[in-house]
C-alpha cells in the first residue's frame, strides 16, 4: 500500500484557508533604499484584514495612513515558500519567513533604477531604488 501525504505547499495553502481564511494584517512595514543605505523603516499597526478563500481567490481590506486605501478583491497561489497575490493594482510576490498556524510574516521586495540627469550635458547619475515590504499576519479565529 502506497500512502500519499500533502506537499508542503498544500499544506501551507490548507493553513491559510482554515478558520474562514481570515487573518488581522497586525503589523505593515516598508523599508527603502537608495543605493544600498535604507531609510528609516514606516511601521502601521493594525491596518486591517486579508482574507484567502478555497480556489485561490481572496479580499483584502486595509488602510495605511496618509498612504494607501485598498478594497479589493486578488486571486493567489502558493508554493510552500512564497504567496503570489494577483489584485487591480498588480502581481506581487511574498517571500515566506513564519508559516505557523496562527502566525505568518511575509515580505516582498521591488528593484527600479532611477536616472536623474545632470545639467550642462554630463552622463546621467543613476539611483538604486529598492523596496520590501513586510507583512504581519495573525489568524482571527
Amino acid at each position: 500500500m502506497i500512502l500519499g501525504a500533502c506537499s508542503k505547499a498544500k499544506q501551507f495553502e490548507k493553513r491559510l484557508i482554515k478558520k474562514e481564511g481570515t487573518w488581522n494584517i497586525s503589523k505593515w512595514e516598508f523599508q527603502r533604499s537608495y543605493d544600498g543605505v535604507a531609510a528609516n523603516p514606516t511601521v502601521h499597526k493594525n491596518v486591517g484584514i486579508i482574507v484567502f478563500k478555497k480556489g485561490g481567490f481572496g479580499s483584502w481590506q486595509y488602510e495605511i495612513a496618509g498612504l494607501d486605501t485598498i478594497d479589493d478583491d486578488f486571486a493567489w497561489s502558493n508554493t510552500e515558500a512564497t504567496v503570489t497575490i494577483t489584485d487591480s493594482h498588480g502581481e506581487n510576490l511574498y517571500h515566506v519567513l513564519v508559516n505557523e498556524k496562527n502566525d505568518q510574516l511575509w515580505f516582498s521586495t521591488s528593484t527600479d533604477t532611477l536616472i536623474f540627469p545632470i545639467g550642462g550635458g554630463q552622463p546621467n547619475d543613476t539611483t538604486i531604488l529598492k523596496d520590501k515590504i513586510t507583512l504581519t499576519l495573525e489568524r482571527i479565529n
